[in-house]
């Protein structure tokens, strides 16, 4: 398993945060990669719900499907990869601070076959989308989007 983790605090309240970053129709307006994401499940969501994403990142187009199997409101979200391609899980907690909220982000991939041998390199440049996505999200919240 490989993991990157990633911290921020964005000067908003914690409800609004959660709501940006755990909505994954949303996560195209911050994430830097060209993606399309939709719930496959009713709503409301949260524990249990499903999404479908089709991703290009990297000059590489992939498709994936997971679930939300942690989900404690304006605590913490965690969606885990259903797919093989490869299997990850990313959890995200979320904490109040005075007048914002801090953001923890952990990714872990189970790389196997061909990809343990290129894993860390994509892992190098799949952790920096992260930061810049989070860095994005900040931006638009504190100037008031969305």
């Amino acid at each position: 398993m490989s993991q990157t983790r990633h911290s921020i605090t964005i000067d908003r309240p914690v409800e609004e945060v959660f709501t940006l970053l755990t909505n994954c129709e949303l996560t195209g307006t911050w994430f830097p990669a060209e993606m399309d994401q939709r719930w496959t499940s009713p709503l409301p969501h949260g524990l249990g719900s499903t999404r479908h994403a089709v991703v290009k990142m990297f000059g590489r187009r992939t498709e994936n499907d997971a679930v939300v199997t942690g989900w404690d409101p304006n605590r913490r979200a965690v969606l885990e990869g259903v797919a093989t391609n490869p299997p990850f899980e990313i959890t995200m907690d979320f904490t109040a601070t005075d007048g914002g909220t801090r953001v923890d982000v952990t990714n872990n991939i189970h790389f196997s076959g061909p990809m343990r041998f290129l894993g860390a390199a994509f892992l190098k440049l799949y952790g920096r989308s992260w930061d810049r996505g989070l860095a994005n999200a900040k931006a638009m919240m504190e100037a008031g989007d969305p």
